[in-house]
């Protein structure tokens, strides 16, 4: 399945934004999203009623005043049972609106995901009542309707404010994303590069030997390096990644699991089932399964 946002935006034509803010409102009739994926991460927060959201191979249970957190490409679908009133907004935004800090870019678009995969009671956040994030939502909602002069530095402006709060909030709860506060832009940087590499070529044959030639430096600074900064090895950063690009894939139900295997970078479908089912807690055919249940 490609994915769903960028199949079915601008059918009219003009300028694509790369954000976007909506609400959904139910009452009688329920509310259904079939599991999908987009390039864009997007926030859910729920203002009243109840939900089902299901995010990789985890169904959450969604209140109000619950923030449920989607990053970039991640495999998700959302039930709202009929005769339940609700109401929740809808905000997306393509991460490279971060581009200009260099740090906070880095944050939102490789430690964030991995470290709510890894760790899912992360992805749901519990809004404080202090935090009038109402306001800032229907704010944000207004400027996308009525673009008025000067909306795209609002809205902007407000995903900042939006998602400084949210790493505040992850912080104090224990996810501190980056611990050395003397970590080199140069440092960042190199990363980056790594990073964006695998995100081009995970189907390809990448090594950490590769990777640490690539910045220029040692193979046992760049292990080192790596793992301090992403909490993990090369190799299995590597893993990881091609078993959440795997996620996708698994949408096609006519796709072998040798095929989507081989199509991830991985040699051979047994490991890449072990893989699988170290990082997501069950095999690929469970994960399918999961994905028709999310439907019921």
């Amino acid at each position: 399945m490609e994915p769903v946002f960028e199949c079915n935006k601008n059918k009219t034509g003009g300028f694509e934004h790369p954000f976007y803010v909506t609400t959904v409102n139910t009452e009688r009739e329920g509310y259904e999203a079939p599991p999908h994926w987009h390039y864009h991460l997007e926030l859910l927060y729920f203002t009243s009623g109840t939900a089902k959201v299901f995010v990789g191979n985890t169904c959450f249970k969604v209140i109000s005043g619950d923030l449920v957190l989607i990053n970039p490409c991640e495999v998700h679908s959302l039930k709202i049972q009929a005769g339940v009133p609700s109401k929740h907004f809808i905000i997306g935004f393509d991460t490279a609106l971060l581009n200009a800090v260099s740090n906070l870019d880095f944050e939102i678009k490789y430690l964030l995901p991995h470290a709510t995969n890894i760790n899912p009671t992360y992805r749901v956040i519990k809004i404080d009542h202090s935090y009038n994030i109402n306001s800032l939502l229907e704010e944000l909602k207004l400027e996308y309707i009525n673009k008025n002069i000067g909306f795209e530095l609002a809205i902007t402006s407000n995903i900042y404010k939006l998602m400084t709060w949210i790493l505040r909030y992850l912080k104090n709860n224990d996810l501190v994303l980056i611990t050395d506060s003397s970590l080199s832009k140069n440092n960042i940087l190199k990363l980056m590069k790594v990073l964006n590499y695998i995100d081009n070529h995970f189907n390809e044959n990448i090594t950490a030997a590769s990777a640490a030639d690539m910045c220029f430096l040692s193979y046992s600074h760049f292990a080192k390096l790596f793992k301090d900064v992403m909490h993990t090895t090369f190799i299995q950063y590597l893993n990881y990644f091609r078993v959440h690009k795997a996620e996708s894939l698994l949408l096609d139900f006519e796709t072998s699991v040798t095929e989507i295997a081989l199509k991830t970078g991985f040699n051979d479908a047994s490991y890449f089932i072990k893989q699988f089912k170290y990082y997501k807690g069950v095999s690929p055919k469970q994960y399918q399964c999961l994905l028709i249940k999310s439907k019921e």
